[in-house]
């Protein structure tokens, strides 16, 4: 199967022979000839633009990480790179601690890791609902428990909960909730002894992958955003709470000392609030803890993981060990190819910023490309993240395509953010070359052609500064076309008459001198007058 047939999509309407434009980008990127890369920028731009633009919409397709569907190529990858074990390495000790501030999400991961542990409280509910004892072991038989009749019906009575009322819909798919009102409602001496009928075990070796990114998908959705975080604390911070925020930040200082009865206590602090402002506070929770005390649980996160630099330790512990399985099914080909085009994307970008002339070469195409891509911040961090953890082979490739990703995200600017000066410092390079250009140009050129070069250039910093602002409608009113009808005026009458100009150069260029000798003059006298005046007082007063 060709890469060109691979490309071709019928969603995507693409139709690209990968290899070829690979090679041509590669081989323009390692000419020793500046003025030839230069000559080809925009086609570098271009190609590269679509390249990037037709893999990412392909792994908006592929990466669904809950999907049904075994045998999609972002499963397969991630099966084959072990990043389920990846995952539990990182959030192990999250995912443990969670009964201490997070009971409900604690429940729900023993639930998906520890399918014996759902069967039982499945099995609870069952008796709450006052099913007969032939129906729950015909339900234990058809799901194989180890778990006997008595030993259930021992716990339900043991905690008394036939005695318990809930106000929640008692279903059996949502049954962490079942579970959660269950200890709130036991004493206090009963809950950590209820709950350990639900110890969370984490077998890294047998663990299902469905099973680990289910749970990822939990963490990630539970986490609150940057955005919606902000609406979090607009509500937190409210005069009306303030009482409550500051009892809840006493809580989450001293989570370390009061582990055990943490989130008893802010549950009952926030317990007399209603609904929706409850659920506001135990959003505002689970976000401090993780920022707090488990920030590495961040490093899973698409937007967390590719936006803050790593160090080389937890580099090689979110690194996957990428490797093809043989294998005879009519995917596996399909997957080698989709795999070795990433791939290639990936040593397109190595090709870039290896060039001695990346330096300006980068930002060029970082400029364009951001006004060729229309894809969202969450897709394009999807590719970002692959490249990063799984296809990087050590941490100077992480690092250089980190560099790239990061300063191509500065050019999108997703957020509309006043990113002047970071965009500045990424093309420092072409504004020095721009500025001595601009130097060179005072001292050689005519007043006129200098003037007109010098605004047109600020016309096109503006643009490159600002390419979401259509700016024309803003204040352009044909100082561009005048500015080059003006320059090609200036030019011809530089060429022409150049004795005269050459003179007239000379000429007002002395008078610049001439004037700032005497403002200079003037200067300098008056600081020698301003410090003689203030010597003779000293004397005096001596």
């Amino acid at each position: 199967m060709s890469n060109q047939n691979l490309f071709k999509n019928k969603n995507l309407g693409v139709n690209l022979d990968f290899n070829e434009l690979k090679d041509e980008l590669i081989t323009l990127f390692k000419s020793p000839n500046p003025f030839h890369i230069y000559m080809n920028s925009q086609n570098i731009k271009d190609k590269f633009s679509e390249i990037l633009s037709v893999l990412t919409l392909k792994l908006k397709e592929w990466f669904k990480i809950d999907s049904e569907n075994e045998h999609t190529f972002i499963m397969t990858l991630y099966k084959q790179t072990n990043y389920d074990k990846v995952w539990l390495e990182v959030i192990e000790n999250y995912l443990r601690d969670c009964k201490n501030f997070d009971v409900l999400n604690y429940i729900y991961f023993v639930k998906i890791l520890n399918k014996e542990k759902q069967y039982l409280a499945k099995w609870l509910l069952k008796l709450y609902k006052k099913n007969s004892q032939e129906d729950i072991i015909k339900f234990l038989q058809k799901y194989n428990a180890k778990l006997s009749f008595s030993y259930i019906k021992n716990i339900f009575d043991t905690f008394h909960i036939w005695e318990m009322s809930f106000d929640i819909n008692l279903r059996e798919d949502f049954i962490e909730h079942f579970i959660e009102k269950i200890y709130l409602q036991l004493t206090e001496e009963k809950r950590d002894i209820f709950l350990d009928n639900f110890i969370l075990k984490i077998d890294k070796n047998t663990s299902d992958f469905s099973d680990v990114s289910k749970i990822i998908s939990k963490i990630i959705s539970s986490y609150t955003s940057n955005d919606k975080y902000n609406e979090v604390l607009s509500i937190v911070w409210m005069e009306y709470f303030q009482d409550v925020k500051l009892c809840v930040d006493d809580l989450i200082l001293k989570y370390g000392t009061i582990r055990s009865t943490f989130y008893l206590q802010i549950n009952d602090i926030i317990t007399t609030l209603n609904q929706t402002d409850r659920s506001t506070f135990w959003k505002y929770v689970k976000r401090r803890m993780i920022d707090t005390y488990y920030s590495e649980v961040k490093n899973i996160f698409y937007e967390s993981s590719s936006n803050v630099f790593l160090d080389k330790q937890t580099f090689s512990l979110l690194s996957g060990e990428f490797r093809i399985i043989p294998s005879i099914s009519p995917e596996s080909e399909y997957i080698k190819e989709e795999y070795k085009q990433i791939n290639d994307l990936k040593e397109i970008i190595l090709e870039m910023s290896n060039n001695i002339f990346s330096f300006f070469l980068l930002p060029i195409i970082y400029y364009t490309i951001s006004e060729k891509l229309s894809l969202r911040k969450k897709d394009l961090h999807k590719m970002k993240y692959l490249l990063l953890f799984i296809f990087s082979k050590n941490y100077s490739e992480y690092k250089k395509i980190y560099m790239f990703f990061n300063q191509l995200e500065i050019f999108l600017n997703y957020d509309n953010t006043f990113r002047v000066f970071e965009k500045i410092q990424i093309s420092f390079s072409i504004i020095l070359i721009l500025a001595l250009f601009l130097l060179l140009s005072y001292f050689y050129f005519p007043i006129w052609v200098f003037v007109w070069v010098f605004i047109l250039a600020g016309i096109k910093y503006f643009e490159v500064m600002h390419p979401n602002i259509f700016y024309r409608t803003k204040w352009n009113i044909g100082i561009k076309f005048f500015a080059t009808v003006f320059l090609c005026v200036s030019t011809y009458f530089w060429f022409t008459n150049f004795d005269k100009v050459k003179n007239d150069t000379i000429n007002l260029t002395k008078q610049i001198e001439v004037l700032w000798t005497l403002s200079s003059k003037e200067v300098i006298d008056g600081w020698f007058y301003y410090i003689k005046a203030n010597i003779l007082e000293f004397n005096k007063k001596q």
